[in-house]
């Protein structure tokens, strides 16, 4: 990851955006003020990875959905957020893992599995997994962003692009991703377009 990467994750999903940047060795889940007052106006809720801030809904009114001791899948996934910002990843992705058992479309749960293995540095694994959660939920801004930013490290500088215009399309004022897009664009001789972008970040 490059230096300003950082890598967040969902509470229970997003339709928002995340932009505030912080290292990587910092707890899973780091929700800024601003998005989190940004989700509750926007009756929408909190969800995230690498630079800013996310809003996140409930996956989905799975409720009914358990396995043998009776849990869902959200409250499996609210268990993983738990041990996830404890700093056991493990436990974490366990918990993740049995809620895909129950609920495979949980797009939190792949989500965050697919933060586990970004900040592991198993980028393959995260693509993996963040295509998955844009699968079940193509407006999950996240899960593009971070797709961007792994494209961008696994060298493919087109499709990262690509993802991250598809962010910006759903949310206009990402800073994180205007500024990733429009460093991106500029390194490809987009000059104009690229500081356009870099300006409406700043």
């Amino acid at each position: 990851m490059h230096h300003n990467d950082r890598v967040t994750i969902d509470v229970e999903h997003s339709d928002g955006y995340d932009d505030s940047p912080s290292d990587p060795e910092r707890r899973p889940l780091l929700l800024s003020l601003v998005g989190l007052v940004v989700g509750l106006l926007l009756g929408i809720g909190i969800g995230y990875l690498v630079w800013g801030t996310v809003t996140d809904h409930p996956v989905s009114g799975r409720v009914g959905i358990t396995d043998d001791g009776g849990q869902t899948a959200d409250e499996l996934v609210q268990q993983g957020l738990t041990l996830h910002n404890a700093g056991d990843t493990a436990g974490a992705a366990a918990k993740y893992t049995a809620a895909l058992e129950i609920d495979p479309n949980n797009s939190v749960a792949l989500y965050n599995l697919g933060v586990i293995a970004h900040f592991s540095g198993d980028l393959a694994t995260a693509r993996s997994r963040y295509e998955q959660a844009i699968e079940v939920d193509p407006q999950f801004v996240s899960a593009l962003y971070n797709l961007g930013l792994v494209l961008r490290d696994l060298g493919d500088t087109d499709a990262a692009i690509d993802r991250l215009e598809q962010a910006i399309e759903i949310a206009p004022d990402n800073k994180a991703a205007l500024e990733n897009l429009g460093n991106l664009l500029i390194a490809q001789g987009q000059n104009q377009r690229g500081q356009e972008l870099l300006d409406r970040a700043a």
